[in-house]
Order: C-alpha cells, then structure tokens, then sequence
C-alpha cells in the first residue's frame, strides 16, 4: 500500500534510509548519511505543507520511502530517494510516483541524484522516460586533512567576508540569479547564505547547511559573479566559507557537489584536501499532468 507518512512513522522511515542510502547500490545523493541529519531531513519534510514523504506498507510495516522537497517557485522537486526493500523495486517507484504527481499538481519536474552504482534506480528512470542531464562528484573534507587551514586569515582582507540570510540574495535577485527563483530554495533548517562583498559591490556567494546536533556542514552552491571569474575569487569564497564553518568546533567533516565539467573548482577543492567519495548521476523527469 502507498500512502503518505506522518511523524508516527519516522523512525522507521529513519532507519530503512539509513540503512540503504549508507550502500552505493541503494544511495540518494540528496540524502544525508549521518543518523540524526536523516532524522532532522525527514522531520522537517513531514511537518511542512509544501513537502512530501510517500510510503510503501507491507501489512503496518514499512518496506519503501521517499521524500520529496518542492520548489514552489520553480515547480521543481528534489527526491529523496526511492528507498525500496523489495524485489518489485520499478514498479513501487512508479505507484509512489503517480501519488506524488496526484499530491504535487503544480509540479512540473522532479530532480533525481544518486550514486552510479544505484541500477535499480537508473533502471526506473529509464523505463519512464527520465532525462539524464550529468555525473556529479560528491566530495568530503575532514577537518584534520584540511590543508591550508594555517594560511587563512581573511578578517582584514579585502574583499570582506560577511553572513546573511536569505533576504540579501532577495534584494540581489535581478543581478545574482536572473531568471531563476534559486534565491527560494532554502527550506531546511539551518541553511544559510554566505557572501564576499568589495566596496558593497557583490563578487560571489556560496549556501551552506549546519544540521543540529550533527558534526557535518554541506556547502550546496559557490558562485562569483561573471564579472570576477578567473581572479581568484573562487579559491578566496571557498577558503572564507570554510574557514566559517570550521569556526563551529563540533563540526569535522564538510560535504560539497560538483559537476563533472566543473574542472576549476573541483581542482580547488582537492587542493584543500577534500576526497572524492562517490560518483553520482543526475537525472531530471518532465512530469506529464494525467488527464
């Protein structure tokens, strides 16, 4: 049976992604690894109105699970997900999402991103059509391989580092993300938008995410603007934003994405000692309104 969770449900929800996103063959690259970070994703999904957590029941017990956060603006959604223990793995996928395109009626895309090694999932979004768009790394820093650590001071640099929230990307909307509503993504808890300014003029921003009670940070986007690429600006964002985040002593290991063709930066972030843990396929569905 498919249905909609609710928080009765959460540890076991917790624990069945738990346990499959932590094995390549079964990973959602949209889904945390750490226990309490699952917990807190989950939570959070469960009690907005504008996301979705979908269950496959065996009898009362839970065999299946994705979550699903929506991007009103953009009338995109990101799955979490699917985690299926059965063998019909295909054609549950396909019963969760017809409930997802009954429940989600403005959505008009849904994002797919997990590990290369997850062929029931590429299966899925074959058979119904899915678009493959690229592979992704995901990579990891450590705070005690965190190379360059001891190099930066940027308090009396210029341009000066400086945290806001989600307002100052608002303001800067027209010149920062044209034609996109990006600036509207922020719905987990703890996300946060970093930014380098020089004489108030904008060179680069990057988003981040610190969850509670979790020593993991994930950076989810670093952008400068056209203007200053190719001047250093990038290696100075990241090194900033890094140095941010490892100013909460409880936090050791810092996740980030990058696209393949993404060169520059992913050479950056080797440089300062991240690792490349996973190789991940990105797919995105154009969901077809039923009739």
């Amino acid at each position: 049976m498919i249905k909609e969770c609710n928080m009765n449900h959460l540890f076991q929800i917790v624990d069945l992604a738990y346990e499959l996103n932590n094995k390549p063959e079964s990973n959602s690259a949209f889904c945390f690894k750490d226990y309490e970070a699952i917990i807190d994703d989950f939570a959070y999904m469960i009690n907005s109105n504008e996301n979705l957590v979908i269950g496959y029941f065996e009898d009362d017990n839970l065999a299946g699970v994705t979550g699903i956060v929506l991007d009103e603006m953009n009338k995109t959604a990101d799955w979490i997900g699917p985690f299926i223990k059965n063998k019909e793995y295909i054609k549950i996928a396909k019963e969760m999402l017809e409930y997802a395109k009954i429940k989600l009626t403005n959505t008009n895309e849904f994002n797919f991103f997990f590990n290369c090694k997850n062929k029931f999932n590429k299966m899925f979004l074959e058979e119904i059509n899915g678009n493959y768009i690229t592979n992704e790394f995901n990579l990891t820093l450590h705070r005690n391989t965190y190379r360059l650590k001891s190099e930066i001071n940027t308090e009396n640099e210029i341009p000066t580092d400086r945290r806001k929230d989600i307002e100052f990307l608002n303001t800067h909307s027209s010149t920062v993300l044209p034609n996109t509503g990006e600036s509207n993504f922020f719905g987990p808890p703890g996300k946060k938008v970093f930014y380098l300014t020089m004489k108030d003029e904008l060179i680069g921003y990057g988003t981040y995410n610190i969850w509670n009670n979790s020593e993991r940070a994930s950076i989810h986007m670093l952008r400068v603007m056209p203007e200053y690429i190719g001047n250093g600006y990038e290696e100075h964002l990241l090194k900033s934003l890094i140095q941010y985040i490892y100013k909460d002593s409880k936090i050791h290991t810092i996740g980030i994405v990058l696209e393949k063709k993404d060169e520059t930066l992913l050479d950056i972030c080797i440089k300062h000692g991240f690792e490349i843990t996973a190789d991940n396929y990105s797919y995105i569905l154009t969901v077809r309104k039923n009739k």
